[in-house]
């Protein structure tokens, strides 16, 4: 039935569109230009905007059932680590009980161990009770056992009992060891109920056997741990020794012992790490767990917690059908809402062509014009250019929040509140459509709301009606409030012009190696090619903590004059100056007039410019904060959250190129300057001395070479230390160094020998006059450096 009907619709649309190409050719107005480059050449059931929406509603279930399954797995992971987490905690827990109640039935071993090795013939029964020794709720029975099997001694009262062929006997007997063992569970002799034996084993005075100390336990004890905790219906909980046979085990309403587990996956995971967690399925049971296993501390024993993976995942597997049905109803709707879209498609199609036969009244053209106006949020006016009145329909009001009654509809009424900024550029895009210059009107500009702020408003319009002289009579159009991609346009422009900062100032530091060049240079960027009208970079004094500006660009106040500091115990301080540099990070005002009182008379001098947005980026050099990048901006609520990130790398990279220029700074000190005296080096001296004597040969001035040796250096590096001997050499230097001109070239030459040039010496006397107030200021006037203790 469907496909005759399918046939049927394609051989209509094919005619109907036959009958349409003909009526676009007749009246190619009706419809515009876009509408006639869009007309199907064949009667297709699906449109491009058909073909769009069935790509939409495949991607959009893909989606869907993407994030639905997307969402059950992590569900399902989430659940799985919840009970993995739950069953670990109640692992440890169980270690733990584990731990402290093998440890006190450990003391009741050795009391009995120590009775019978001491006395041999007593245990005093309610003694251990009354002092705690015993819990008779933990210990079915504790007894003495002699080198023949005997119970020599009993709690219960079973002495003459024999057990010597229980394998803890045998154990202990063949054994020299006198460790604890923990048996496995077995019936036991005296109590005739299950018991795990902890025994060790009784010596004579002479070291040979003389029989067996032992507590027997509940093996049930150990596993009561399962009924105070909620692990399900098909929990578990186990205590199996590293032998594989299980000591106590627990699992719903049933408690058992003995089963030997050393083929199953617990051992396996057991022999890779004492600790754990894995899946397991019960060989009793067949039911599917998660297991956490610890192995106890101290002594044999494994214990292991386990949660049904049905009871796990319960409440997981409820939300799982949950999301598969809602995944499915919102497929079947995106189906039905897309069949039903594309053959709204289809008949909006046939509508069309329909209406073009027949719609080329300027009335019905308005309703349909109006109707697209209400979804789109545009408002229609019209304007008679004759008599000035102005007419809107209701959705302008809503725009710029004036009603009817506000607002006289004169055209120079809203001229008053139109911005005079704007004003003149309307008038001119309008004079030049009715002139015929441009063919429609098409401007942007701001206007007063009521609320008092200025929205950006795009007009579009054309004349539709003229007089017989041409003279237009009558217009209309839309008015859109554009603010929003006025605002976004901005900000993308002022993040274009951050970025152009960002490349210039980086370009420069790759080129400029001077400090005050290439702080001049980041403040020139950033007022020409940032769009800030001030910035300013201040230098931090560390003593004083007081910060100086040393580069400023774009302003002609003598900012050079106004200092600041980042000290926090005066106004002057809570700046943004002062606050980066205190906190090391980035501090801003987008309106420092809510602010008048903190900051420098910098700040209160921008701000009397119209300046309300700063920013303050802190300079490192070293790792230490050593001066700010300070920019102003007129406009409130100018800097966000993008632009802060584009400055704060704009700083970074000031910074680094702070850190380089500060180690080639250090490393072309080191090449010419001794890094412990700060005299001159070889290097140093050996251009200074070549100098000297070109202009001694040039001028014939002699040049006097002295050569200065410290004696006895050798005795205080090796008595005091070298740190000493650095100190001792930096005093004498000083002390050479006050002596001679500043022309002169004082060089440590080598480890106590200083050498130097004084080049132009008019006479011999003058050089031994040097030497002579050289040698007097070294060995007059000691100063301690050391004092040597003996």
């Amino acid at each position: 039935m469907c496909v005759p009907r399918y046939l049927k619709c394609l051989a209509l649309a094919r005619s109907r569109c036959r009958f349409t190409r003909k009526a676009c050719a007749a009246y190619p107005g009706w419809l515009g230009r876009d509408s006639q480059l869009n007309m199907p050449r064949h009667g297709r059931y699906l449109t491009r905007t058909g073909v769009a929406v069935v790509v939409a509603c495949i991607a959009l279930l893909a989606l869907v059932w993407i994030v639905t399954l997307e969402c059950v797995s992590y569900e399902r992971e989430q659940a799985i680590q919840n009970a993995i987490r739950h069953t670990a905690n109640l692992a440890v827990a169980f270690e733990e009980h584990t731990i402290r109640t093998l440890r006190g039935l450990d003391r009741v071993v050795r009391l009995i161990k120590r009775g019978a090795e001491l006395s041999g013939n007593t245990l005093d029964r309610e003694y251990l009770i009354q002092e705690g020794a015993v819990d008779l709720s933990v210990i079915t029975t504790a007894a003495a056992v002699n080198e023949h099997g005997e119970v020599i001694l009993s709690m219960t009262r079973s002495e003459g009992a024999r057990v010597a062929d229980r394998d803890y006997f045998q154990y202990h007997r063949d054994n020299p060891s006198s460790d604890l063992r923990i048996g496995k569970p077995q019936t036991g002799r005296i109590t005739g109920r299950p018991a795990i034996h902890l025994t060790r084993r009784i010596e004579h005075s002479d070291g040979t056997f003389g029989g067996v100390a032992l507590v027997a336990v509940d093996p049930d004890y150990f596993v009561n741990f399962y009924n105070v905790v909620d692990l399900g219906r098909d929990g578990l909980v186990v205590l199996v020794g590293t032998d594989g046979i299980e000591r106590a085990r627990a699992t719903g309403s049933m408690q058992a012992a003995g089963q030997d587990m050393r083929s199953g996956t617990l051992f396996r995971h057991l022999a890779a790490s004492p600790v754990g967690n894995l899946e397991t399925i019960g060989r009793t049971d067949g039911v599917r767990r998660y297991m956490s296993y610890r192995t106890v501390k101290d002594f044999p024993l494994v214990v292991a917690v386990a949660m049904s993976q049905e009871e796990v995942l319960q409440d997981f597997r409820g939300r799982h059908y949950n999301y598969l049905l809602g995944a499915s109803l919102t497929t079947i709707l995106t189906v039905i809402f897309g069949f039903g879209l594309v053959v709204a498609l289809h008949r909006q199609k046939l509508a069309m062509e329909s209406a073009m036969r027949g719609e080329a009244a300027l009335k019905e053209s308005e309703y349909r014009l109006d109707l697209a106006l209400e979804a789109s949020g545009l408002a229609v006016w019209n304007y008679d250019f004759v008599t000035g009145e102005v007419r809107f329909d209701r959705h302008w009001w809503a725009i710029l929040g004036y009603s009817p009654d506000d607002v006289p509809l004169r055209i120079d009424a809203w001229e008053a509140r139109t911005h005079p900024d704007d004003l003149r550029q309307v008038k001119s895009a309008l004079g030049a459509h009715l002139k015929g210059s441009r063919p429609t009107l098409d401007v942007e500009y701001r206007m007063r709301a009521k609320s008092g702020e200025w929205r950006w408003i795009r007009t579009v319009g054309r004349v539709v009606e003229r007089d017989a002289t041409g003279r237009a009579l009558r217009g209309t159009g839309t008015n859109g409030d554009v603010t929003a991609r006025k605002e976004q346009e901005r900000r993308v422009e002022r993040l274009t012009r951050i970025h152009q900062v960002l490349s210039g100032i980086n370009a420069a530091i790759v080129r400029i190696r001077d400090r005050k060049a290439l702080f001049d240079e980041a403040c020139r960027i950033a007022v020409e090619h940032g769009g800030f009208g001030i910035a300013c970079i201040s230098k931090l004094d560390p003593v004083s903590m007081d910060v100086a500006p040393i580069a400023v660009g774009g302003t002609v106040i003598d900012f050079h004059a106004t200092k600041t500091t980042a000290r926090d115990d005066t106004p002057m301080g809570h700046g943004v100056v002062g606050r980066a540099i205190r906190q090391g990070a980035p501090a801003l005002c987008n309106d420092m007039a809510t602010e008048p009182d903190v900051g420098s008379e910098q700040r209160r001098e921008a701000l009397r410019l119209g300046y309300r947005s700063a920013i303050a980026l802190p300079l490192f050099e070293g790792g230490a904060v050593t001066g700010a990048l300070t920019l102003y901006a007129k406009e409130a609520d100018y800097f966000t959250e993008d632009e802060v990130k584009l400055l704060v790398e704009l700083a970074d990279d000031v910074s680094f190129a702070l850190d380089t220029i500060s180690k080639e700074e250090k490393l072309n000190y080191l090449a010419y300057y001794d890094p412990i005296t700060g005299a001159a080096n070889r290097n140093l001296l050996n251009d200074r001395l070549k100098q000297a004597v070109v202009q001694a040969r040039r001028y014939g001035y002699p040049v006097a070479v002295a050569v200065i040796n410290l004696d006895h250096f050798k005795l205080v590096n090796d008595s005091l230390g070298h740190s000493v001997g650095d100190e001792l050499l930096k005093n004498c230097f000083s002390r050479i160094r006050s002596c001679v001109r500043e022309t002169d070239t004082l060089a440590r030459f080598a480890g106590d020998e200083f050498i130097l040039v004084m080049p132009a010496q008019s006479e011999v006397l003058a050089t031994s006059r040097v030497i002579g107030r050289i040698s007097e200021a070294v060995s007059t006037a000691p100063a301690a450096v050391e004092t040597l203790q003996r």
